[in-house]
């Protein structure tokens, strides 16, 4: 990257990199995938986008721990950590089994409310795996240009890797949305008990993976 005056100006080869990882990274099948397709063919569009916000909110709170150089701090902790990641794994359990319960129930018929209540399951989804603010403590870095300031560069990547989470889990809203709109009670049902087994997947990921 090089700076022009006291704007930065990206490097566009560099950054086009950082969008292609960053899209690869984000677009593989997980936990956060796995709850926007279940809440979307359930209950519709909105509250599968409310739930790709919430997600996104959850980026955006790891990224500013390392945009301001705190992500030392749940590494160096290392009880902290484990706490973190226990909890991560109890909630994703508690989501799963909480969705799996829910897949033969009518959908939610308040849309602000589904909505709010999808958002809040998205950020707590995204906050629930500590792993994913070392892999951004761990990622960012390498596209900045040491010869800069760092902060500035940092912000500027974090940025752009939430449009891209943004856009890209949005996606997964409407595909999981158009499918639920083309699928019958029962195949919906199944839909969101294969989400819910993704998520209780995570869990079990989480709990015994190694350690990023």
């Amino acid at each position: 990257m090089t700076l022009a005056g006291p704007a930065l100006v990206p490097d566009p080869g560099l950054l086009a990199g950082f969008v292609a990882v960053s899209a690869l990274s984000i677009a593989v099948p997980g936990p956060n995938v796995a709850l926007i397709l279940a809440l979307s063919a359930r209950e519709g569009l909105r509250a599968g986008l409310a739930a790709a916000a919430g997600t996104t909110l959850a980026h955006a709170g790891q990224i500013a721990l390392v945009v301001f150089g705190l992500a030392w701090i749940a590494e160096a902790w290392g009880a902290a950590f484990e706490v973190l990641r226990w909890l991560g794994v109890a909630w994703l359990l508690y989501l799963g089994v909480g969705l799996w319960r829910e897949a033969r129930r009518p959908a939610p018929q308040a849309p602000r409310q589904a909505a709010l209540r999808a958002a809040r399951r998205g950020l707590l989804t995204g906050l629930a795996n500590p792993k994913s603010l070392a892999f951004h403590a761990a990622f960012l870095p390498q596209f900045v240009d040491a010869a800069a300031p760092a902060g500035p560069q940092l912000a500027l990547l974090g940025a752009v890797y939430l449009v891209v989470a943004l856009v890209l889990d949005s996606g997964w809203a409407c595909l999981g949305a158009a499918g639920g709109r083309g699928l019958g009670a029962g195949a919906r049902a199944w839909t969101a008990r294969g989400s819910a087994a993704a998520l209780v997947g995570g869990a079990a990921w989480l709990a015994f993976g190694r350690r990023a």
